[in-house]
């Protein structure tokens, strides 16, 4: 009997799927599951963890001389309300500011140009995350 490819593929799919369910319940065979012992609740462990804000969205990488950047913040905190975020630039240029809680803008000049590094710090009531990105400051050229 000749076996075909989408077979193997089939076959291969389901050891994956059923070995690690076979493997979990002869582990639990072998625990002390008596209904009267504490060990039968099998009680979910909690990690104390906390998730910090991270960016949704990417940032624009590219200013031009003498036009606005404007960058919006999106973001996203598993485990905090989204209006209690606060963002802070913790490093960047000096014609970056933020002008409301999740908006940085800015006006390059010439002397600007070249690679700028910005990091933003999003901050919840427990964790702070500092996410890092290059803003390519250019001068437009007549084509464009």
């Amino acid at each position: 009997m000749k076996i075909r490819r989408i077979d193997k593929i089939y076959l291969g799919v389901f050891l994956v799927l059923t070995i690690p369910t076979i493997i979990f319940s002869l582990y639990l065979r072998g625990q002390n599951l008596d209904p009267s012992s504490d060990a039968a609740s099998l009680e979910p462990t909690i990690f104390d963890s906390t998730f910090p804000p991270r960016l949704s969205n990417v940032p624009p990488g590219t200013a031009y001389v003498g036009e606005v950047y404007r960058y919006e913040i999106r973001f996203n905190d598993a485990d905090s309300d989204l209006s209690k975020i606060r963002v802070d630039i913790s490093d960047g240029p000096d014609w970056l500011s933020k002008v409301d809680d999740y908006t940085i803008y800015g006006i390059p000049t010439e002397k600007d140009k070249g690679s700028a590094r910005v990091v933003l710090s999003l901050s919840d009531e427990s964790s702070t995350n500092l996410e890092t990105f290059y803003i390519l400051v250019a001068t437009r050229s007549s084509g464009e």
